[in-house]
């Protein structure tokens, strides 16, 4: 972090920052928000129960998903 001549704090870091200080251009299409992650888990039905099992062991709820 030598060659910059500001503090980099996590809390404000943002693509927008990073294109900004790193003069690097921000990559448009997929985002995070859009991914139905559900179609790419293979096995989707048994990490609903583990998630489930382990919030109720947690926090004691035992609803279903």
């Amino acid at each position: 972090y030598n060659k910059y001549d500001c503090e980099w704090f996590y809390e404000d870091i943002s693509s927008q920052w990073l294109s900004e200080h790193l003069n690097v251009p921000i990559r448009k299409g997929l985002s995070y928000n859009t991914i139905d992650y559900e179609q790419r888990i293979n096995n989707l039905k048994q990490v609903q129960d583990f998630y489930v099992e382990n919030y109720k062991t947690r926090y004691g709820n035992n609803k279903p998903l």
